[in-house]
């Protein structure tokens, strides 16, 4: 998992999952996986650089069970 500074760091900065978080990156996945416009394109960017979202997700299946999602 990484040296135990960064396990302290998930331990004291968990990270949040919330309604507006994935609002965000489903709409980038539409964007790059619909539409066709690249990772790195303004209108990716806009929606994910003000918080450095990355367009993806963990399935809850992916964590317990170690399959890709």
């Amino acid at each position: 998992m990484g040296m135990v500074r960064d396990m302290r760091c998930h331990i004291k900065k968990p990270g949040v999952d919330d309604d507006d978080r994935r609002h965000h990156i489903a709409a980038a996945r539409h964007l790059i996986f619909k539409k066709g416009a690249a990772v790195d394109s303004e209108r990716v960017r806009a929606l994910l650089n003000e918080f450095s979202y990355v367009p993806t997700f963990v399935s809850a299946n992916s964590i317990v069970h170690g399959t890709p999602s």
